[in-house]
């Protein structure tokens, strides 16, 4: 008979492979916006954290080891490899809910502005609303930005007001 030791080693290689083969998924359905090739991902890392609990329990309690530094610092790391792996199945988890939501979608290189890919920029004018500021008809070859005292915002002119329309 297989000790239990051995039976869990050989379930996380397991979940391990199967770990990089849907991690694979994973990167192309972020790609490809398909919620349903991360659903393997999911499954196999939580597979993945029952097995590594459920050894880290065997050998906490079963098992009777004595505590030596290289003891407590394998299973420290291995409490924050757990730790890591929790956090990283709940992104993936919100991710697909986003997915499942309709948000979330991965934006195209070409509409990364989505609807604010056309907006033009049109600098404020002058108003009454603050006197003390430069009026850009008045002054033809404005070089310093106009503050306006009320507001604390600053105008800069744009190239046509300083050299006249093109």
């Amino acid at each position: 008979f297989l000790s239990a030791s051995v039976i869990f080693n050989i379930l996380l290689l397991i979940c391990a492979s199967c770990g990089v083969i849907s991690s694979i998924l994973v990167i192309v359905g972020l790609r490809t916006n398909q919620r349903e090739l991360l659903l393997p991902w999911i499954f196999v890392m939580i597979a993945d954290i029952l097995v590594a609990f459920a050894h880290f329990v065997h050998l906490v309690i079963l098992e009777t080891l004595d505590f030596q530094p290289l003891t407590a610092t394998l299973f420290t790391i291995d409490f924050f490899l757990m730790c890591l792996n929790v956090y990283s199945l709940l992104c993936v988890i919100s991710q697909y809910q986003e997915f499942k939501e309709g948000r979330g979608i991965a934006e195209t290189p070409k509409n990364i502005y989505g609807p604010y890919q056309n907006v033009r920029y049109i600098p404020p004018t002058p108003s009454s609303s603050c006197p003390n500021s430069q009026r850009p008809n008045s002054h033809r070859h404005l070089t310093s930005p106009t503050i306006c005292p009320h507001t604390n915002c600053t105008i800069i002119p744009e190239e046509t007001q300083l050299n006249g329309s093109l």
